[in-house]
């Protein structure tokens, strides 16, 4: 078994050491909400008794820090999670994949206002997997697909599943299993071909936060997730097409 480096120069196997550091970053996201939530209230606080004093200067600094608060607040949730599918121990089962979709798709375009939203959702299979990591990598993936958005044009968003042949399988070197391949793609923005591999790695932004929300950990979480049910996660697009999110996930745990 591999091993990594300690701080003391005693090499740790790669499952402890992956172990150490999720607990690590789990204390740390915990022991960062309690400023955050302090930060937060001293803001409301600040914003009640003197709204009606205040120049419009300083409530765009208000304004600046809420904001800056929400994204930090974002950030530690994300690397909460993380570290959670990093370590945390499956709960496997068979999960509806159909379901899943179609509830987060209602969800989120409820929460992002989108009534102009076209969806197509073909068939999706169930497929034996941890519900809770699964239902986190859908959401991303989705969310992702209402973030990035091309401006003044409704959402377009198609999610379809089939089974993965043996060339693909072989291709991608995959251990022999039957194996799924659902992709979802979208109308927006699209990415660059160089960056096909680079939006999957943590904290890495293609745009600006004034342009659009987010800390990079979205689809690092998806590959995780992926690769903890032994399957892969790529990415295909350009910015005339939009993206298309290709999750390729065994149907059973052999």
């Amino acid at each position: 078994m591999q091993s990594k480096q300690s701080l003391y120069g005693t090499p740790l196997p790669v499952d402890k050491y992956r172990q150490y550091y999720s607990e690590f970053i789990e204390l740390a996201a915990h022991d960062l909400q309690s400023p955050l939530r302090k930060l937060q209230a001293l803001t409301q606080s600040l914003v009640e008794k003197y709204k009606l004093e205040a120049p419009e200067e300083a409530q765009d600094y208000v304004r600046r820090i809420e904001g800056s608060i929400g994204q930090l607040r974002s950030l530690v949730e994300d690397m909460r999670l993380m570290a959670l599918i990093t370590s945390e121990e499956m709960d496997m089962g068979m999960v509806d994949i159909d379901q899943i979709v179609r509830r987060l798709i209602l969800e989120i375009s409820y929460r992002t206002n989108e009534d102009r939203s076209e969806i197509e959702t073909g068939s999706l299979p169930a497929v034996c997997g941890d519900k809770k990591q699964l239902e986190l990598m859908f959401r991303k993936v989705l969310e992702n697909s209402f973030k990035f958005r091309r401006k003044n044009i409704p959402v377009r968003i198609k999610v379809s599943a089939e089974k993965l042949n043996n060339t693909e399988r072989e291709k991608l070197r995959l251990r022999e299993n039957n194996y799924q391949k659902i992709v979802i793609s979208d109308n927006g923005i699209g990415f660059d071909d160089r960056d096909k591999k680079k939006i999957f790695e943590p904290l890495v932004r293609l745009h600006g936060k004034s342009t659009f929300q987010g800390n990079g950990l979205g689809l690092a979480m998806v590959e995780r997730i992926a690769n903890n049910h032994g399957g892969v996660v790529y990415a295909e697009g350009n910015r005339a097409e939009g993206t298309k999110i290709v999750i390729i996930i065994p149907e059973n745990q052999n």
